[in-house]
C-alpha cells in the first residue's frame, strides 16, 4: 500500500494544483504563472524519473542534478517579483553566486552521488526568501485575513516543504546505501509534505480569482 501511495497516488497528485492553474490560469499574474510552469515542469521531470527508474532502471540522479538549478530560478523569479528594484537586484546576484557554486560543486559531487550541498544551499536560501516575504506581508493591510492572499497559500507551501525537507537534504547520500524499511519511511513523510504543498499551491491559484497579487513593498 506504501508503495502505490508513493509510486502512483504522489506522482498524480501534481495533476491538482495543475488542474487549478490551468482553469484559472486567465487570473494568474506573473509569480503565479511563474509557480504553475515550474510546477508543470516538476510534475514532467518526476515522470521521467519514474518512468527511467522503475521501468527502464536507469540511473536518474542526473535528472536531479539538472532540476536544482532549474528549481532554485524558478523560485527565485517567483521571489523577485515581490521585491523592489534594489531587493530584485540582490537576488540576481545571489542567483549568479549560486549558478557558479552548482558547477563548482561538480568537482566535489559528481552526478553519480546526490547533490547534497547545493540542493541544501538552495534550500536555506528559499526558506530565507519565504521568511522574508512573510515578514514583508505582515506590515501591509491587518485589516484583510491572512488567507485573503493568494500568494501567502504559494509561500507557505514552500516553506513547508523546504524547512521540512532541508534535514534529507543534506543526507540524501547516507539513504541511498540505508535499509528498504528506512528509505520507504523517509521518501513517504517527504512525498506527504510534497502533497501538501500541491494542496497549498492549488488554493493559491483559486485564490487568483477573487485576490490579485499584491506587492510587499
Amino acid at each position: 500500500m506504501l508503495l502505490i501511495y508513493m509510486k502512483y497516488i504522489i506522482p498524480f497528485s501534481v495533476l491538482i494544483p495543475l488542474i487549478t492553474g490551468f482553469t484559472n490560469y486567465k487570473y494568474l499574474s506573473k509569480p503565479f504563472k511563474i509557480i504553475f510552469w515550474f510546477v508543470f515542469v516538476s510534475g514532467v521531470a518526476n515522470f521521467i524519473n519514474i518512468i527511467l527508474g522503475v521501468v527502464f532502471h536507469i540511473p536518474t540522479l542526473i535528472l536531479l542534478h539538472i532540476y536544482t538549478i532549474f528549481e532554485f530560478l524558478m523560485l527565485s523569479a517567483f521571489y523577485q517579483c515581490f521585491q523592489n528594484k534594489k531587493g530584485r537586484n540582490i537576488m540576481k546576484w545571489i542567483a549568479v553566486v549560486f549558478t557558479i557554486l552548482y558547477f563548482v560543486n561538480y568537482y566535489f559531487q559528481s552526478m553519480s552521488v546526490v547533490n547534497t550541498y547545493t540542493r541544501s544551499l538552495s534550500a536555506v536560501i528559499m526558506i530565507a526568501y519565504g521568511l522574508l516575504f512573510s515578514f514583508k506581508q505582515a506590515d501591509i493591510d491587518d485589516e484583510h485575513n491572512w488567507g485573503d492572499y493568494s500568494a501567502n497559500w504559494i509561500n507557505t507551501g514552500l516553506l513547508i516543504y523546504y524547512s521540512s525537507g532541508l534535514f534529507m537534504f543534506m543526507t540524501s547520500n547516507y539513504f541511498l546505501t540505508a535499509s528498504l524499511f528506512v528509505n520507504e519511511i523517509i521518501w513517504s513523510v517527504h512525498d506527504t509534505i510534497l502533497l501538501l504543498e500541491y494542496v497549498l499551491f492549488a488554493i493559491g491559484f483559486y485564490k487568483c480569482k477573487t485576490q490579485p497579487t499584491i506587492s510587499t513593498y
